[in-house]
């Protein structure tokens, strides 16, 4: 997994710049078109979940949202650490809350509901497949799937979850670069 480089970095919002641009630089253009539209999905939501958080690009780009709740999980924080000082101070004032879990999303006990579920951690369709299951009742309005183009195991779970629920359905899906897919729960 290649690496953005934040080390110019000293706010939220330069972070999710510097997100958007670096893994632009490193991969390709196309690659953070998730992290471009994710915004326009967290507008009606009041909590986030992230499974996968690595460096914390798109932790600080949904924290710019000033939700109430967030939950990151990773399986390690190492990459996230350099960060960390500059998201902390960013919600230090505001009334938002931050749990992290550092474990394999298999792991998590949690029967906390959140908005808006981005799963983009281990990219194999067992696991995938797993999180689904795991992640999708405790997701109220949206769940965005990263890699779904560029990693197809990924969009055959995401597939074989639809055709087996009446629950959710698909309402974008990019097939570009990385790819993503976005599905909305039906009320």
């Amino acid at each position: 997994m290649r690496q953005v480089n934040y080390t110019a970095c000293t706010t939220l919002k330069e972070l999710a710049e510097q997100t958007v641009q670096g893994l632009s630089e490193v991969y390709d253009y196309e690659f953070p078109e998730y992290l471009r539209k994710m915004p326009n999905y967290l507008k009606d939501c009041k909590s986030y979940r992230e499974l996968g958080t690595n460096q914390g690009g798109s932790a600080s780009i949904a924290l710019l949202e000033n939700l109430n709740y967030y939950e990151f999980i990773d399986k390690g924080f190492k990459n996230y650490r350099p960060q960390k000082p500059i998201l902390d101070r960013y919600v230090e004032d505001k009334d938002i809350q931050i749990v992290m879990y550092e474990m394999s999303s298999l792991a998590v006990e949690t029967d906390v509901s959140t908005d808006f579920l981005l799963v983009d951690s281990v990219h194999k369709y067992k696991h995938e497949k797993r999180e689904i299951e795991i992640y999708t009742p405790l997701t109220d309005k949206y769940i965005m799937f990263h890699d779904t183009h560029g990693i197809p195991e990924v969009y055959v779970a995401v597939n074989e979850f639809l055709n087996s629920t009446d629950e959710w359905k698909e309402i974008e899906h990019y097939a570009q670069g990385a790819g993503y897919t976005v599905l909305e729960k039906i009320k």
